[in-house]
């Protein structure tokens, strides 16, 4: 699978076409994230532990007030993935620590490789039944942890946007299975429009600017900070668990950044996407 970078945004693929056509459960249990946030990233938000369940009835609003202005920041490095984040909540004694070698998946800016520099290895606790069945896999300045035997494509976009489709060999993210990644950057309307039908403020905001009216559905879900959500829904078969970043960056345009990672896993395999989205948490609220 390929994408289309050098553009302004780069093309993007979803797992499972538009919102409105998702089927929705009720009472759903988020994959449990356990995370220590960074008050850098929370903007004026003290860091905080957040365990992510969706509440009772799973079409209630994100109500939470937009988020402080922060400064932009440098540019995303996986070198920050350094600090080796931890894969709570599992409990310790049931996981073992591993060091893996860092591969990569060279993402392309149009036709052009883009560099990144990255660990050439990483310590982390993973549970003892996937401790060597996982692999690192840096690419777009993240890394990855993911089953062994999977692979994917990246792309950047001239706006800074980018796109990371992982998934297993011999498949594509059209089969339903694998990770997904995507940046919204400099491209202000692009940003806004991707965080849409995430965040109450930015829809009570932006509605009647941007032009995005009641059309957009509402992404169920859990608000760990006004910038910050975790959500899951069910399609086809599969479960669907992801993070919504959204941070406000100070600029003449009070603009966001955007970001979103998100899993595509049978039901049974929570234990897993708990594993893949805990570990990316602090990468992708740690740097804009």
């Amino acid at each position: 699978m390929t994408h289309s970078g050098g553009g302004c945004c780069v093309k993007k693929i979803s797992f499972l076409g538009t919102v409105a056509g998702l089927m929705i459960g009720s009472g759903l249990a988020l994959v449990g994230f356990q995370r220590h946030i960074h008050s850098q990233a929370m903007g004026s938000q003290q860091a905080t532990h957040h365990s992510a369940v969706l509440p009772s009835r799973s079409t209630q609003e994100d109500t939470s007030p937009a988020p402080h202005s922060t400064k932009p920041r440098e540019k995303n490095r996986a070198s920050s993935s350094k600090r080796n984040p931890s894969t709570a909540p599992f409990p310790r004694s049931r996981t073992r620590a591993v060091t893996l070698s860092v591969s990569t998946i060279t993402p392309l800016f149009g036709t052009n490789p883009v560099s990144f520099r990255y660990p050439s290895q990483v310590t982390v606790r993973v549970p003892r039944n996937w401790a060597s069945q996982i692999q690192a896999v840096g690419t777009d300045g993240y890394i990855f942890l993911i089953p062994k035997g999977w692979t994917g494509s990246s792309a950047e976009g001239t706006d800074g946007s980018k796109s990371v489709n992982l998934h297993p060999a011999g498949t594509s993210l059209h089969h339903g299975i694998g990770i997904s990644l995507e940046t919204a950057g400099a491209c202000v309307g692009c940003a806004w429009s991707e965080a849409y039908p995430y965040f109450s403020w930015i829809r009570q905001r932006y509605q009647g600017m941007w032009g995005y009216a009641d059309h957009a559905a509402t992404i169920p879900g859990y608000h760990a900070a006004p910038n910050l959500r975790f959500y899951q829904y069910k399609g086809r078969g599969r479960a669907v668990n992801g993070i919504a970043y959204a941070p406000l960056i100070r600029n003449p345009e009070s603009t966001v950044l955007f970001r979103r990672v998100q899993t595509s896993l049978p039901s049974g395999e929570h234990g897993l996407a708990t594993l893949m989205l805990n570990y990316l948490l602090p990468q992708i609220t740690q740097s804009s």
